[in-house]
């Protein structure tokens, strides 16, 4: 049985994280996946690097405005593109939340459809 390395462990947790119905659309900060592993930000920043040089993450902003907010909120973090849609990982990751959703929230999300990301209206299907 093979070991999961650091780098596909940071990228699983990327993984779950965009797929979620709750909030999946918003970056994920590298403190929080530091937080989630107990890893340092030093080493969690550097997997993250990697991941963004083979092209499966880049960075983004999410800003949040609105009547009841005195300010804007701003999360900057990663999340996955293109590339990464096409990875066993995200399939996985997929199928996980759509069984969590029916368990808990029984409706269905839907079976794994390799959506893409468009640069200007965000997630689409195919």
């Amino acid at each position: 049985m093979s070991t999961m390395s650091d780098k596909d462990k940071v990228f699983e947790i990327l993984c779950h994280h965009s797929v979620s119905v709750i909030q999946g659309w918003v970056p994920y900060p590298s403190t929080c996946i530091a937080r989630t592993t107990g890893w340092s930000l030093y080493k969690v920043r550097k997997l993250l690097k990697q991941l963004k040089q083979e092209g499966l993450i880049d960075s983004d902003l999410y800003v949040e405005t609105g009547p009841d907010l005195d300010r804007p909120i701003l999360v900057r973090g990663y999340i996955l593109t293109k590339k990464a849609l096409d990875t066993k990982t995200y399939e996985i990751a997929w199928e996980e939340e759509r069984k969590t959703c029916q368990e808990c929230f029984k409706f269905d999300i839907g079976p794994y459809d390799k959506r893409v990301i468009d640069e200007e209206d965000g997630w689409l299907d195919l």
